[in-house]
């Protein structure tokens, strides 16, 4: 077990409640809904997913492809690429799949191969290399396709759900919080917005949400929150949320979504909608 199968597999729910644990999968379900309706992917399609982790997603995808479509999965994590490719093998469409092992710096695909490439809470892991990987995204979409990812602007430390726990629990995800802490991570809206801009993209759609994790949690009211989730040309959670705020503390959230780092700023999170422009040249976006 690798660093990365572990807090996949075991630190990301460490010492939290059943119903915590329940949130949270609830969040990624909604998340990954998003990202589904943000690329418009279809029938006979092929898809990328960077960052696939144990193949939770594959299932999906490939049941919204199907028999005429390609699903491709990438992973830095050998151990989590052979759980990938289990899924796979037990899947009816499973022969439509493959997963490889590397690195989101150098994708290994050739140029013009996918419709959509898509990942969740990955790009945060490419620090300064983040124009390279965008550049990389442009080169393996076919011209006119979409790229869409969800990224945490922030190490999110409180709780998912602020609910009571034992010392043991608490002691628990401390731990394992840590540990996810020393995995090198960064980024911001302002990165994102740059690295997902002309000319290798279409003029692209980074909407930032901001949530108040001081107010009190109903399950309802976390139902709103996905449910709010932006939409390239509408509102975003985040704008409506900071027309209610006054100028000094509008302020302090813009600088905390445009340039803070991880350790800085809670309850943030971006979704990145963007096309791989039409005239692009294969191997010069993101040079």
């Amino acid at each position: 077990m690798d660093e990365w199968e572990r807090w996949l597999s075991v630190d990301r729910y460490t010492g939290l409640s059943a119903q915590e644990v329940q949130g949270g999968m609830q969040l990624i379900a909604g998340i990954r809904a998003q990202l589904l309706r943000e690329a418009g992917l279809g029938p006979g399609q092929s898809v990328l997913e960077i960052g696939c982790g144990p193949g939770e997603f594959l299932p999906i995808l490939l049941g919204v492809v199907g028999a005429d479509g390609r699903v491709a999965a990438l992973d830095v994590s050998e151990p989590l690429c052979a759980r990938a490719a289990a899924v796979l093998a037990q899947h009816p469409l499973g022969h439509r799949g493959q997963v490889a092992r590397g690195d989101m710096r150098a994708l290994p695909h050739d140029a013009r191969t996918f419709d959509v490439v898509m990942c969740r809470a990955v790009l945060q892991y490419a620090g300064g290399d983040l124009p390279l990987v965008a550049g990389e995204i442009a080169r393996v979409l076919r011209p006119g396709g979409r790229f869409v990812a969800f990224e945490v602007l922030s190490a999110n430390e409180r709780p998912l759900l602020p609910l009571p726990r034992t010392e043991g629990e608490r002691r628990a995800h401390a731990e394992a919080a840590a540990r996810w802490r020393r995995l090198p991570h960064r980024l911001s809206r302002g990165a994102l917005v740059k690295a997902f801009a002309p000319p290798a993209f279409a003029p692209s759609s980074v909407s930032a949400s901001v949530v108040d994790w001081q107010q009190p949690f109903s399950r309802q009211q976390f139902a709103n929150v996905l449910a709010q989730v932006p939409r390239p040309g509408s509102p975003t959670l985040g704008e409506v949320y900071l027309q209610d705020l006054d100028p000094d503390l509008r302020r302090g959230w813009d600088s905390l979504l445009e340039s803070a780092t991880h350790a800085a700023q809670r309850g943030a999170w971006a979704y990145v909608s963007a096309v791989r422009a039409e005239g692009t040249a294969d191997g010069a976006a993101g040079a």
